[in-house]
């Protein structure tokens, strides 16, 4: 799969730096400070996003995606400090990705605060979708899939869009049409199965030996799997092409 993962929680310092900002909140009756308030929720929501934006921003256009940012909205009625510098920043273990939120804090006030805003990251882009059923089991052809926008945030893992990720892979479960691929989706084909009579191919400087034996798992091709020759040894190889498997001395 592509080495672009997209990694929403490794922001640049220019977006932390304008993710700093001053608010400051001056009442002096009720009125006054009904109308600060709900300034000031409106100025949280702002900070927020300013902090998000400029990486969201520049990751996208990195990847050729389409990004959609939606900053929820803080409670008018919510009741804060006065605070003379406010800061957000992004909580440990969060990721921008989907559904999200974005940490802001006082820094400099009377008293300190911590909320969370709400946050929606939507990235769309091309990538590899079905175009029909596709049966559990099924190996997968050019013929089975085509690009089409899909929304990568959708799920935690994004979409492929190599074909070499999707053709002769193995649906894992059965695929709808039109389903975006994802590579909890597909698995390698099996090419030993437990049980299986397999050539054991033993390696070392400037030889080979071969022997059969019986292959103890079922795997794929490149994968580790124990057998066990027909002397009784059992042995750690790694499965190649066809019903062979290769021990390294």
């Amino acid at each position: 799969m592509d080495a672009w993962l997209i990694r929403f929680t490794q922001l640049s310092r220019g977006a932390l730096a304008i993710g700093v900002l001053a608010l400051t909140l001056a009442v002096a009756d009720r009125a006054q400070a009904q109308t600060a308030v709900a300034d000031a929720a409106a100025d949280l929501n702002s900070l927020a996003e300013t902090f998000a934006r400029p990486g969201l921003d520049e990751q996208a256009r990195k990847l050729g995606l389409r990004l959609e940012l939606e900053v929820g909205r803080i409670d008018p009625r919510l009741r804060l400090a006065p605070c003379a510098r406010a800061q957000a920043y992004l909580p440990v273990g969060v990721r921008l990705w989907g559904r999200a939120r974005i940490g802001v804090r006082c820094v400099e006030g009377t008293a300190r605060w911590n909320i969370s805003v709400p946050v929606a990251v939507r990235l769309y882009g091309p990538a590899l979708v079905t175009v029909r059923d596709i049966e559990s089991g099924a190996r997968l052809t050019p013929a089975d899939v085509r690009f089409a926008e899909v929304e990568y945030t959708a799920e935690h893992e994004a979409p492929l869009r190599d074909m070499q990720d999707v053709v002769d892979r193995v649906a894992r479960h059965r695929l709808a049409a039109q389903q975006a691929l994802r590579p909890n989706a597909l698995r390698t084909p099996i090419t030993v199965a437990a049980g299986d009579t397999v050539q054991i191919v033993q390696t070392g400087d400037g030889f080979s030996v071969g022997t059969e034996g019986t292959a103890l798992a079922s795997v794929s091709e490149g994968q580790p799997v124990r057998v066990r020759t027909n002397a009784g040894r059992v042995l750690d190889a790694v499965a190649g092409a066809g019903k062979t498997v290769v021990v390294a001395r």
